[in-house]
């Protein structure tokens, strides 16, 4: 009895590795210039992004944020773009409770399930904390940041204390952590999440990295200022 072997090509769901509703392991993620590998194979980016992000400064307001694919059968990667991230300036240095300075600004079908989100600071002695908050976007104006929408629980939180961050979900379950003695931006993901979930998280984790850059260009500008204030006026001429 003859035996038909021809396999059948995959169907297109099967064709493309862009389910949301993978759940993937936890990893430790890496920055490297525009790209995200894991740390256990640096060779293969996970993510990109078109700017890079550990040394923008207050010039760069939107930066692409992509996931690498990869189709069944072939060896060659593809991007999706799937967030834009944002960092928008007060409008006259006055910071708001109420709107996002830094955001992810969801472009692709699957992040849209999580939608748009921002990260709301809240600084205090003993720590800097951050709650990811949807934002609304249809409230945004060009020149100024969309508001976070009123009455909805946080999709993640990361506080900041003694050296370390850490990142947990809307549920306070732990999935990330971040140490200040790292000589590299690194993402430890402690957790087993979907797809979609790592997504956001990554690109949240993007936008403080951003936000550390700014921050610390800021801080350097404020010192060379008063340096200059403080010095002869002689000696400002060789600054």
């Amino acid at each position: 009895m003859d035996t038909d072997t021809t396999a059948s090509p995959p169907t297109y769901a099967e064709a493309v590795s862009d389910v949301a509703d993978d759940l993937l392991q936890a990893v430790i993620l890496v920055l490297d210039g525009q790209s995200i590998h894991a740390e256990s194979n640096p060779a293969v980016p996970l993510y990109q992004v078109n700017r890079g992000i550990a040394h923008l400064g207050l010039s760069t307001s939107v930066v692409e944020f992509a996931r690498m694919e990869r189709r069944v059968g072939r060896t060659k990667q593809r991007s999706r773009h799937i967030y834009n991230l944002h960092h928008v300036q007060p409008l006259l240095r006055i910071p708001s409770a109420r709107r996002a300075e830094y955001f992810i600004q969801a472009v692709a079908a699957p992040a849209r399930r999580l939608g748009h989100l921002g990260l709301k600071q809240a600084r205090t002695l003993a720590d800097d904390h951050w709650t990811a908050l949807p934002v609304d976007m249809k409230g945004w104006a060009e020149l100024d940041r969309p508001p976070f929408v009123a009455d909805t629980a946080p999709v993640f939180e990361a506080h900041h204390r003694q050296g370390a961050c850490k990142w947990v979900d809307g549920d306070g379950r732990d999935v990330a952590m971040e140490y200040d003695s790292d000589q590299e931006h690194r993402l430890l993901v402690t957790a087993s999440m979907q797809r979609e979930t790592r997504d956001a998280l990554v690109a949240l984790w993007c936008c403080r990295v951003w936000q550390q850059s700014v921050d610390q260009q800021r801080s350097q500008t404020v010192q060379t200022r008063h340096v200059t204030h403080t010095l002869p006026i002689g000696w400002k001429k060789f600054l």
